[in-house]
């Protein structure tokens, strides 16, 4: 089996070296980790998702790709960095058998807050998914803690593993100097950041309210609440002229 470290950017994904392995992890995009650093949080995502002898990876595998996968029978990991978020770290993992390949997403919580946190929106997701059997929210795979050893001390990180929503994109409001006006950007770091249409806006919007709806408990009023655009909560697929919503 070959894994791979990998920074995930823009114009294609930039291989990890051992001097990159060796700075800071950052635990927010101006704070460092007091001891840890960027080599320890790629080991801590690997030993994660093969954890119990890549068992439990192994029954994702089976049930999201339908095929008779061993643990022999994966070739290649890729884990790449993808960004900081509010409360989390998230990487994607991406793993190989054979000729088929399925994408992850590895959410990372460093404090106790954020522990407490990642494992409620675990819990959450789960009760959701099987409540209501909707296409629109991630599905959650597995989480735990990793414990991380390094010669300045020892840190537990809480990780879940969850679906990967590919080319999806988070969307700000920004303003769109040709016209003078605030407008839907769409994120889309591959092929570059670009304003919705008007009737593109519109959908998004739509979708959104379709989701929001969909998930109320008209019996118990209970509702998916708070949610914030500008924390990437609904991401966005335009593709062939056709916009899909989901929410993260």
């Amino acid at each position: 089996m070959v894994i791979k470290y990998l920074f995930s950017a823009p114009k294609g994904d930039i291989p990890v070296c051992y001097d990159d392995l060796q700075r800071p992890f950052l635990i927010s995009p101006g704070k460092s980790h007091p001891f840890l650093i960027l080599g320890d949080y790629f080991e801590a995502i690997k030993d994660f998702i093969l954890r119990d002898q890549g068992r439990p990876l192994v029954r994702v595998l089976r049930e999201q790709l339908k095929a008779d996968i061993g643990p022999d029978g994966i070739s290649e990991i890729l884990i790449r960095t993808e960004k900081h978020g509010a409360l989390y770290h998230l990487a994607s993992a991406e793993v190989f058998s054979g000729r088929q390949s399925m994408k992850m997403c590895v959410s990372t919580a460093v404090s106790e807050n954020e522990k407490a946190w990642l494992r409620h929106e675990f819990d959450l997701l789960k009760f959701l998914n099987s409540t209501f059997a909707l296409p629109y929210l991630p599905v959650p795979y597995f989480q735990g803690d990793t414990r991380v050893h390094s010669d300045h001390g020892d840190e537990s990180l809480t990780m879940s593993l969850t679906e990967w929503f590919e080319d999806y994109h988070e969307w700000h409001l920004s303003m769109d100097e040709k016209g003078g006006k605030q407008r839907i950007c769409i994120w889309d770091l591959q092929r570059g950041l670009c304003f919705a249409s008007k009737e593109e806006g519109f959908e998004i919007f739509r979708q959104i309210s379709k989701v929001l709806t969909l998930y109320y408990d008209t019996r118990d009023f209970n509702q998916i609440y708070p949610w914030h655009h500008a924390a990437g909560d609904f991401i966005v697929r335009r593709k062939d002229g056709i916009i899909d919503v989901k929410l993260t």
